[in-house]
């Protein structure tokens, strides 16, 4: 019988097995009513479910009876989470009101969190890093940064 406890120890596995890091902190299993955190739950009803909550508030939801699905959205959040870790351990001085991709800090946790990713599934880097370019581009006049998937990084044109 599938259970949160299942759930969240198969994630655990595939995060170890991946070498990609488990922040127990930031992913929980079960309720967490007011800690802020995601939260992996399972109902015969919907299937695979993550949420939080913050102040008793809900303020994320998402369920799926597909399980690949499921562990592509956690990995998604959990890889993103661990890319800005990485980025704020590893900031340098940057110009924050310049537009040049070098000086955004999202660039290298985009990168980071795209890396982890290929390591379990290139489809998930693949399906992912469309909506990066697309949040690197927003303040940018020229609409010009891509990802280069043979470096791994962010380039511009």
């Amino acid at each position: 019988m599938m259970n949160r406890h299942i759930i969240y120890k198969e994630i655990e596995s595939i995060a170890k097995n991946h070498n990609i890091r488990f922040d127990e902190q930031y992913l929980r299993c079960g309720r967490g009513l007011d800690c802020g955190e995601l939260c992996v739950d399972y109902s015969v009803l919907e299937g695979y479910i993550l949420f939080s909550y913050d102040r008793a508030s809900r303020t994320y939801y998402y369920s799926s009876k597909d399980k690949e699905e499921f562990l592509y959205i956690v990995f998604e959040r959990l890889c993103i989470h661990n890319g800005f870790e990485y980025e704020l351990k590893n900031r340098k001085s940057l110009n924050i009101f310049s537009y040049e991709l070098n000086d955004d800090t999202r660039k290298v946790a985009f990168e980071y969190s795209l890396k982890q990713l290929r390591e379990i599934s290139v489809g998930w880097m693949e399906r992912t890093f469309s909506e990066y370019e697309r949040l690197l581009n927003i303040r940018r006049t020229n609409k010009n940064v891509y990802f280069d998937k043979q470096e791994m990084i962010f380039k511009s044109k």
